[in-house]
């Protein structure tokens, strides 16, 4: 009896280890291969306007700008397209990094100084994006939250596919108006020299348990120039000059009188 029970306790252990070692093996098989050496070419969707207006009394300059991002999902998504079909030909389901469900791209824009946010749009027609969420921080930053549709891989796949066939017809559009004020050249100077930057990633799991398998995609940089134009509303300080030391006008010699001659021609005249 005794022999039977251990005999029993092994072959479950050996299933429970076998299936442990099945389930891992197919969530490393869904794994993209290429994840680290691959990045979401966001930056290039994103530009950045604005214009300057002086004040008076005081002297000051305000700066009115705009970051818009208009990101075709299926260009940014395209160099992990065999990635993709991988995880959707074995049934994956990309669980977000907090394991609780689908997946999403984030995306932080961020200021180098405080500014005043205006009303920030986001939208989006991309058919295998649910929603998109911007929320402040700080004054200094925006968090982009774009959401996947509750579906697994291979939906989201054959979704990517179709948007593919025109790609700016299905975007994710953000607005980010803003305003900051210089109250001297010297703060003017100091922000047209400062960037406006960004970057994300895209992390996902093959599962929900300890043995899930963690991917990140991480999106290139954004630099772009936080402001312009604003030193052009201030007047620079004139400092005073040395003005040259006055140098005496020289004064024309006057003809030297022959004293000499004059003597001897009254001497002579006395004698004569």
């Amino acid at each position: 009896m005794k022999l039977m029970k251990s005999k029993n306790k092994r072959n479950a252990l050996r299933s429970l280890v076998m299936s442990t070692v099945l389930v891992t093996s197919v969530a490393v098989s869904t794994v993209p291969v290429s994840a680290a050496n691959t990045e979401l070419p966001i930056a290039q969707y994103v530009s950045a306007s604005g214009d300057a207006q002086c004040g008076t009394s005081p002297e000051t300059a305000t700066y009115t700008g705009k970051v818009t991002l208009k990101v075709p999902l299926t260009k940014i998504m395209e160099a992990n397209e065999a990635n993709m079909k991988l995880a959707a030909d074995n049934g994956a389901y990309p669980w977000n990094k907090e394991k609780t469900g689908i997946a999403y791209i984030t995306y932080d824009v961020t200021f180098p100084e405080e500014v005043q946010f205006g009303n920030i749009s986001a939208t989006e027609t991309s058919s295998f994006i649910n929603k998109v969420e911007a929320t402040t921080k700080n004054n200094k930053q925006v968090s982009l939250k774009m959401t996947f549709n509750d579906v697994n891989w291979k939906d989201i796949y054959d979704l990517y596919l179709a948007d593919k066939l025109d790609p700016s017809a299905h975007t994710v559009d953000v607005e980010i108006p803003y305003t900051i004020t210089a109250n001297s050249l010297a703060e003017a100077t100091k922000y047209e020299n400062e960037l406006i930057t960004g970057t994300g990633d895209f992390t996902f799991y093959t599962g929900r348990y300890f043995f899930s398998v963690k991917t990140t995609y991480n999106a290139d940089t954004l630099s772009k120039p936080f402001v312009s134009g604003l030193s052009d509303c201030f007047v620079p300080s004139v400092q005073p000059t040395a003005q040259p030391t006055a140098q005496p006008t020289a004064q024309p010699a006057t003809p030297a009188q022959n004293a000499g001659s004059s003597a001897n021609l009254e001497g002579d005249i006395l004698i004569g």
